[in-house]
């Protein structure tokens, strides 16, 4: 999404709308406070932006800096609005990188090692959790063996930004 009318072409398409009007009543705003944001009259308020953030499950700070930008009247404004918009969208990218990073500090046990032993009886478990983020939190854990160098994925959760 770049503009506002991309925005709430989104929304409209998220709810299963078909109109501005409907949205409009989805969201709790007038029809007049819509048409105004198409015609580039106003922008939302708070409220409509919150009401944006939860049917779209994006975060309000990006709604924000993608209206901010296309309404900024100077270069120096847009520039700064467009750096905003770029920090949201390199944000996954450096949690998933974090992730990765720390993994292979971890090492990953091999598979010679991981048959050494046919018994988890004794073995000494910890638990590992994995975080994937997207607009989606998806956490993952993994059981590893600390003796047997081996693990046990688990699918644990799949949560939803508020």
């Amino acid at each position: 999404m770049e503009t506002l009318d991309e925005i709430l072409d989104a929304a409209k398409a998220a709810l299963g709308k078909e109109s501005d009007n409907q949205l409009a009543l989805a969201m709790g705003v007038t029809r007049g406070a819509v048409s105004s944001w198409r015609i580039k009259r106003t922008a939302p308020d708070a409220y409509a932006l919150m009401e944006l953030q939860k049917i779209l499950k994006v975060d309000a700070r990006e709604l924000l800096a993608i209206i901010e930008a296309e309404r900024a009247k100077t270069e120096e404004r847009r520039g700064y609005w467009e750096d905003v918009k770029r920090s949201f969208s390199t944000k996954g990218v450096s949690s998933v990188l974090a992730v990765a990073t720390a993994l292979a500090l971890l090492g990953t046990p091999s598979r010679s090692d991981a048959g050494t032993t046919n018994s988890y009886r004794n073995a000494n478990f910890v638990s590992v959790y994995y975080v994937k983020l997207d607009n989606r939190i998806t956490v993952t854990e993994d059981h590893y063996c600390m003796n047997c160098r081996s693990s046990l994925p688990k699918e644990l959760a799949y949560l939803e930004w508020l």
